[in-house]
């Protein structure tokens, strides 16, 4: 019996201990998937107490020993993953898919039962992409990267615990981000190279790690310097300046009337003046200089500058009409000129006859009403608008006076009394010298029957 202990303890002493680890099973692995630990070594005597406690141990759990193990995740070009567990050694486990969940049993003969390890393989690196992301109008202060899946959660195909998956970013002149897919920096230069550095991490171990150098955009230049503007004549005038110090692409002048459209030239980026041509008289302009610089958006910084133009001759008259009223009474009037070219003045009224002046008249409406004319006589009559500045060119038109309706109709009962007391005159001699024809008839009569007797 003591000499069977014996043998069977001696047995033990030269058995190895072996690692088993295998997917979901608690079989051990083939050769190719068992690690093995050095043999252990044990006294040429052993006692049948000894004897006893080798045969049946208290075995601790396999826990204790695996639990601190460590995993490493590799990415091969078959797109599947290594995973390498940090165990007594080294064991890999290569063709893991991505986004997969494995339990693996570790057992050893030192202990039971075996340890369930849980293999959460990582997601697909190349389902990663780092973009930008800032929008345009601020991107000449502020830089924003973005960690884009394409997998997640665009059409639901990403498998992996979303919860464990870890950004890192930082950026020169910007704090450290954790945990946001998405970071930004504002308050930067303008047209500055920032190197920034990200790294996606899943379950604490690092996936993908990228740098970035990113250039912020064109900033606002500076307003043009010393902007000024004058008229030189009633159509043309002048505007100088100096260019701005910062950077530009390209400069335009910009001139309209108040209200109304407007009538951009561009500039050569060192031209420093330009000469107007072309521009209504007495008008108030407003012209702008801008500096503009295009990047991912245009930027600009304008120089504001508004001035008149000199008074010139107003255009004539419009609708110029005369009508007569009376027998020599007539009403002159007509509409504003379509361009006064100065201030508010007064409109001119000659009437003339042949070459000879008859009347003037003036006033702010062109209204007017000329009385006490010749009768049966065509005047001339021009009107002209004054701007207090410049006298307009005359438009004309004539009109006739008409017969004086009183004075005929005073000749004509005038010519009807006449005609009445010579007609009355005339009977009457005719009357008178009837009766004298009568008379002497008598008379004769008397002196013939005198005669018979």
């Amino acid at each position: 019996m003591y000499l069977w202990l014996k043998l069977l303890a001696f047995g033990f002493a030269f058995l190895d201990i072996a690692v088993f680890v295998a997917g979901n099973s608690t079989q051990p692995f083939t050769q190719d998937e068992q690690t093995t630990t050095p043999a252990l070594t044990t006294a040429s005597s052993v006692s049948p107490a000894t004897a006893l406690s080798t045969i049946a141990p208290t075995k601790p759990p396999c826990e204790n020993k695996y639990r601190g193990v460590s995993v490493r995740y590799s990415f091969n070009d078959n797109k599947t993953f290594t995973a390498t567990l940090d165990v007594e050694g080294e064991e890999e486990l290569p063709g893991l898919p991505a986004c997969q969940t494995r339990i693996i049993n570790m057992s050893h003969p030192s202990c039971e039962p075996p340890f369930e390890y849980v293999l959460e393989v990582p997601p697909d690196p190349n389902q990663f992409q780092l973009v930008e992301c800032v929008e345009d109008e601020e991107a000449n202060t502020s830089l924003c990267l973005h960690w884009q899946n394409k997998d997640f959660p665009d059409n639901g195909q990403f498998k992996c615990n979303e919860n464990k998956i870890e950004y890192k970013f930082k950026c020169d002149g910007g704090s450290p981000s954790y945990n946001k897919d998405t970071f930004k920096v504002r308050n930067l230069k303008p047209r500055t190279n920032y190197t920034c550095s990200s790294q996606v991490l899943y379950n604490q171990q690092l996936l993908i790690s990228q740098n970035k150098t990113i250039e912020t955009d064109f900033g606002e230049p500076e307003a043009p310097q010393n902007f000024t503007c004058s008229a030189k004549n009633a159509t043309e005038g002048k505007c100088t300046w100096t260019p701005p110090q910062s950077y530009f692409d390209r400069i335009s002048l910009c001139y309209w009337i108040t209200p109304g459209g407007r009538n951009c030239i561009p500039q050569d980026k060192t031209q420093d003046g330009i000469d107007l041509h072309n521009l209504r008289p007495f008008t108030n302009y407003m012209v702008v200089l801008q500096a503009r610089v295009t990047g991912k958006v245009t930027r600009s910084r304008n120089a504001t500058y508004t001035f008149w133009t000199d008074p010139a001759e107003p255009s004539k008259v419009n609708g110029l009409s005369a009508s007569r009223k009376t027998e020599n009474t007539i009403a002159v009037s007509c509409k504003r000129p379509d361009q006064l070219n100065g201030p508010e003045g007064k409109y001119y009224l000659e009437v003339r006859t042949g070459n000879t002046l008859v009347k003037k008249d003036s006033g702010p409406e062109c209204r007017f009403l000329v009385e006490d004319l010749q009768y049966l006589t065509e005047y001339n009559f021009l009107v002209y608008y004054d701007n207090t500045k410049f006298a307009g060119l005359p438009e004309s038109v004539t009109a006739s006076t008409s017969y004086n309706a009183k004075a005929l109709i005073i000749f004509l009962v005038f010519l009807i009394i006449v005609t009445s007391i010579a007609l009355l005159i005339v009977l009457y001699k005719i009357y008178d010298l009837h009766k004298k024809r009568s008379s002497n008839l008598d008379e004769q009569q008397e002196l013939v029957e005198r005669d018979d007797e």
